[in-house]
């Protein structure tokens, strides 16, 4: 099932803060013994599903658009999205544990 990608140019800039800076959301997971690996493959599947063959080329615009902002942590997660994707679209299967 193919869709239309939904582009995130001209949304609102975040003010930056030292959070993003401090913060990271997988060493968080990994502290409190989370693997952040399923909850990845289930958004990379997910965003598959929604955009088909257009999906990875999604991703890596919304990557794109996150290190514009200046936001890395986000960037860091769409790029761990596009890794599954890419896998997925490759191997055509994406196991969630």
């Amino acid at each position: 099932m193919n869709s239309n990608a939904i582009l995130i140019k001209g949304h609102k800039k975040t003010a930056k803060t030292d959070l993003f800076k401090s913060t990271n959301i997988f060493s968080e997971m990994k502290q409190l013994g989370i693997d952040p690996g399923p909850f990845l493959e289930v958004a990379a599947l997910d965003i598959n599903n929604q955009y088909g063959t257009d999906a990875l080329g999604f991703s890596l615009q919304i990557i794109e658009e996150f290190i514009d902002d200046g936001d890395n942590q986000s960037a860091e997660i769409w790029q761990k999205i596009s890794c599954h994707l890419s896998q997925l679209q490759q191997f055509g299967t994406v196991i969630a544990h």
